[in-house]
């Protein structure tokens, strides 16, 4: 075998064996979109255990940074990438980041991780269908239940609905988080286009009313 040969089969051997070096010994791995814009809506609704009202309802976006680099192997903790968000108009909220991504690839390791995390105060429970994973954390007292429940894709581990439920007496509030499929700022103009077709129709009715 000449030089040429031997570096041309060097070269052979380490493309072959480079990626799988860097695979994940868990099967891990990170799905989202670098760089890409994921859109979410928020809604408070908050009230008494009869009725609730609904408080606020935005919308907002965030944009996905770099990867970072997975422990290997993963235990102890289900690790989430988190992002600044930001208004529709581009001005960054004041809420602190939003995690809404987990690594794809084992979804059993990530059920186990996240039950063993429970303890007498706090239950950890994990779920999942074909197409989502998520886990609910539940805490219970005598006056009060909180109840913090996420979804996953499994497709790019991007989160697709986050709820936070509270009861205290006979106080209830929720918080819900849901990815959106289409621009914010679409959402927004027919959100407005709505709401100015429902005060057109009770000026109607107003109107006619006084006739």
């Amino acid at each position: 075998m000449n030089r040429s040969q031997f570096g041309f089969n060097l070269v052979l051997i380490f493309l072959i064996i480079s990626p799988c070096l860097a695979t994940h010994s868990q099967g891990f791995e990170w799905k989202y979109g670098e760089g890409v814009q994921y859109d979410f809506r928020e809604t408070f609704y908050r009230g008494d255990n009869e009725t609730t009202s609904l408080i606020y309802d935005c919308i907002y976006y965030l944009i996905a940074p770099n990867y970072t680099e997975l422990h290997d192997p993963l235990t102890g903790y289900v690790p989430a990438r988190s992002a600044s968000t930001y208004w529709p108009n581009g001005t960054e909220m004041q809420t602190g980041r939003l995690h809404f991504a987990v690594p794809v690839g084992n979804w059993s390791i990530l059920s186990i991780i996240i039950e063993s995390m429970s303890d007498e105060n706090v239950t950890f429970s994990a779920f999942e269908s074909n197409d989502m994973w998520g886990y609910e954390q539940e805490i219970s007292t005598d006056i009060s239940s909180y109840s913090y429940r996420e979804e996953f894709s499994k497709y790019d581990g991007v989160l697709t609905k986050l709820t936070y439920e509270s009861t205290i007496f006979s106080h209830h509030s929720l918080y819900v988080i849901e990815r959106l499929g289409i621009s914010p700022i679409i959402l927004q103009l027919v959100m407005a286009i709505v709401a100015a077709l429902s005060i057109v129709s009770v000026l109607i009715v107003y109107h006619r009313m006084n006739r």
